[in-house]
């Protein structure tokens, strides 16, 4: 487990004892090349430069590993949203953007992106007491058949594969 905060890894240890923990910047890891067959990260992304982000992600991911993130988006709703509520988060905070998923692509053999959370907001609305539950499987169903909605969704999860060297 990786963090730039202490307190957190001193939460993990508590709750996990046997997990290993280190504490660094996650674009400046103490990791060898290709040292990891599988990057998880989930919130990690929108707190860092994305272009060093990608850069150590790649270096440190073994060739055909793959790498997942789970990501807020940036688009109008939940930008505004982010203006109505700015004490919910740090300031270094930047939801990523379609530029920003399009960049995956340019160091990454596979990229793939899945959506959801398109409709959240709607859920009370359209379905009362039930709401999320029920718009999850709706909105899953309209995000399969149209995949150009994903940039919409509150969040994206983002799959990336190294190149296989052979």
């Amino acid at each position: 487990m990786l963090d730039i905060s202490v307190k957190a890894l001193e939460l993990i240890i508590s709750k996990c004892n046997h997990i290993n923990t280190v504490c660094c910047d996650a674009t400046k890891s103490p990791f060898p090349d290709e040292y990891f067959d599988l990057i998880f990260g989930k919130w990690i992304l929108h707190h860092l430069d994305i272009d060093a982000a990608i850069n150590e992600t790649k270096r440190i991911l073994k060739p055909n590993g793959v790498a997942i993130f789970i990501e807020p988006m940036s688009n109008f709703f939940i930008n505004i949203y982010r203006k109505l509520t700015p004490k919910l988060r740090t300031s270094n905070e930047h939801p990523l953007t379609k530029k920003d998923l399009n960049s995956f692509s340019q160091h990454f053999y596979s990229v793939d992106f899945f959506g959801f959370h398109l409709l959240w907001f709607l859920a009370p609305l359209l379905f009362g007491g039930h709401g999320i539950k029920n718009i999850t499987s709706f909105e899953q169903k309209v995000l399969r058949r149209f995949r150009f909605l994903t940039p919409y969704c509150w969040e994206v999860i983002i799959c990336l594969k190294n190149l296989r060297r052979d």
